[in-house]
């Protein structure tokens, strides 16, 4: 058993994640079967499209939505704001970044919050263009930290 003291393990509880997998599977099958949006428009370059299409699909297949979840929630682990994005931060004049509204706080793998970030920053082309610095950031932030 994991030991997690006042805070859940992961935004996403390992207890839920059975259920929130089969969700996401059984959505998937709609969306893929109906046809509903047409993700080569969606994303306006056709190879980015196939490649999220197949990433979603193998997110898609059984147990592994799962297994990436328990994957997080194994150490290291570190405090997790759980809903990192740029509306619930604040950045002062001498650039100090302040985050607010922890009510998802759990404790889990740091690379949740920043995937997390990551992928609410920016629209899929400037978060092409920013990813790579934003990656260099975050590393380098928690090599400074000793992490």
């Amino acid at each position: 058993p994991l030991a997690r003291g006042p805070l859940p393990i992961m935004p996403i509880t390992l207890e839920l994640k059975a259920g929130i997998e089969a969700f996401f599977v059984d959505s998937w099958k709609t969306v893929r079967g109906n046809a509903h949006y047409d993700f080569h428009d969606l994303l306006r370059d056709a190879a980015a499209a196939d490649d999220a299409l197949s990433l979603i699909d193998a997110l898609a297949a059984p147990g592994v939505y799962a297994a990436l979840t328990a994957e997080l929630a194994e150490p290291p682990r570190t405090l997790l704001h759980g809903d990192y994005r740029p509306e619930n931060l604040a950045v002062d004049a001498a650039g100090t970044v302040a985050a607010y509204d922890w009510q998802f706080a759990a404790v889990g793998n740091g690379a949740y919050d920043y995937a997390y970030f990551v992928a609410l920053v920016a629209d899929p082309d400037d978060r092409r263009r920013l990813e790579p610095e934003l990656k260099r950031s975050y590393l380098a932030a928690r090599a400074a930290a000793g992490a």
